[in-house]
């Protein structure tokens, strides 16, 4: 079994989203996390042919990431995991 591990793109600053009073979990990817991971999953398309499950955590940005990869990957499900 192989196992890849994706960190979630780029998000939010902490400080500046802490300041709207929202929880942190919520913080969402920026439009140039979500332009760098695009380009990241089409090296990972060069790279490997499929993925067996693609799971993330519960935080809003870690579910955005996943969509960005399930966009190259259709066939794989996802599941939130929220020991992740």
């Amino acid at each position: 079994m192989d196992i890849l591990i994706v960190r979630h793109a780029i998000a939010e600053e902490r400080e500046r989203f802490a300041r709207r009073n929202l929880n942190d979990d919520l913080r969402p990817l920026t439009r140039k996390g979500v332009e760098r991971m695009r380009e990241g999953v089409r090296g990972l398309e060069a790279l490997i042919d499929s993925v067996g499950l693609i799971a993330h955590s519960p935080l809003t940005r870690a579910g955005q990431t996943a969509e960005l990869l399930h966009k190259s990957f259709p066939r794989s499900p996802t599941q939130e995991v929220p020991e992740l």
